[in-house]
């Protein structure tokens, strides 16, 4: 039964997790509204909170130890990075800056009657300290990818998005703490194209970070890239050519 006691809703999160500091791990999470008969994608709100592995722990950002099961209200007193209100969210992600403070990144945009509610933007967010501060990065519409904090002001993008008709795979670089961000290296623009960036992997070489994956149209296949700071790994054709027509 959801929060509000609607029988037809069901509580529910959907949480993406890093590596934090020592063995902990950081978790970034929103809350699902999940409702019968017509199920959708509405989510709402940005989490946050860390597992201690070594103390068997749960902890939120000011280091207060959690009880669980963690349910709507308690998450909302407790780990609540931004109530986005009425707005929906999407795929979240956090890593620590190297003072160890959290960031994370949330896709926040209208309802708009659709599936998955209407366009989103990205919002940082990061931890003072004190308080959680959040800020629109003014990057494309729609994008999606990757983050990575290197310190409080240095902050970058890898993105998937779709401008003027082109599919492409940009770094976006931010020396102001995520406020500004200007459009760096363009790794792949391609017409009428789409690609989706997966996760950082884990204990990534430089320059193998992420893979991106685009879809043949037309067919069940799809083209899968790896990428680094230098961009995408070339192979020659003949290696990676594996659908004959």
């Amino acid at each position: 039964m959801g929060t509000d006691g609607d029988p037809d809703i069901r509580d529910s999160w959907y949480l993406s997790f890093a590596h934090g500091e020592s063995n902990d791990v950081i978790v970034a999470y929103n809350y699902h509204v999940c409702k019968e008969p017509n199920h959708d994608g509405e989510r709402h709100n940005c989490y946050y909170m860390k597992f201690d592995t070594d103390k068997n722990e749960w902890l939120n950002v000011k280091g207060e130890k959690l009880q669980l099961p963690i349910n709507k209200e308690y998450a909302d007193e407790m780990t609540l990075v931004k109530n986005t209100g009425d707005n929906w969210t999407h795929n979240r992600m956090t890593c620590l800056d190297n003072q160890g403070l959290p960031h994370l990144t949330s896709y926040e945009g209208e309802d708009d009657g659709s599936v998955h509610g209407g366009p989103k933007e990205i919002i940082h967010y990061n931890w003072t300290g004190k308080e959680w501060v959040g800020r629109n990065t003014g990057l494309p519409v729609g994008a999606k990818g990757i983050f990575q904090v290197y310190d409080s002001k240095e902050v970058h993008f890898f993105l998937g998005y779709e401008e003027d008709k082109l599919g492409e795979i940009a770094l976006w670089n931010s020396k102001d703490s995520g406020h500004n961000f200007t459009k760096g290296e363009v790794f792949i623009a391609e017409k009428e194209s789409s690609f989706l960036l997966s996760n950082l992997i884990r204990n990534a070489h430089p320059y193998a970070r992420f893979i991106a994956a685009k879809k043949i149209k037309g067919t069940d296949y799809t083209e899968m890239y790896l990428f680094g700071d230098k961009g995408p790994i070339k192979r020659s054709k003949v290696e990676v050519t594996v659908v004959v027509e």
